[in-house]
């Protein structure tokens, strides 16, 4: 797991069950009868969670077809700077926590880097700049 190295597991209201034991099981998410193999399925938005239920239901063996409205990648969006090379903007999803075990299971299986959130006052941040009536501040 990118985020850490010993999975986090969160269970509280919202988070009953063991979701990453679920996902990473050899046996996948579960099962599609022989005889519906190769059906059509519309999934709507093309974002994080779209991508990853189109995905778990190839493995199952239907066909996935993605609809999407707008832009690809629902809220995951980077963007370039024009005229700076190799400075881009993140405009979307940025922060997720170690708990979120679900989401970088996907990461990782697809390869994806991921790089701690520069909040403020961390060692991702570098250096904090706070500008507070009128007086610069650095931390």
């Amino acid at each position: 797991m990118n985020a850490s190295k010993k999975p986090v597991t969160t269970f509280g209201p919202d988070f009953p069950f063991a979701y990453d034991d679920w996902i990473s099981h050899p046996k996948g998410l579960g099962q599609i009868p022989e005889s519906r193999h190769g059906a059509k399925v519309a999934i709507i938005g093309s974002g994080a969670a779209g991508m990853v239920a189109g995905y778990e239901l190839m493995r199952m063996g239907v066909r996935p077809i993605v609809y999407e409205s707008g832009q690809f990648g629902g809220r995951l969006r980077s963007q370039p700077f024009e005229g700076v090379d190799g400075v881009i903007a993140e405009l979307g999803g940025m922060r997720f926590p170690i708990s979120s075990t679900g989401f970088y299971h996907y990461v990782d299986k697809v390869g994806l880097k991921s790089e701690p959130f520069p909040n403020p006052l961390t060692e991702a941040a570098g250096s904090t700049v706070i500008d507070l009536e009128g007086e610069t501040l650095y931390a």
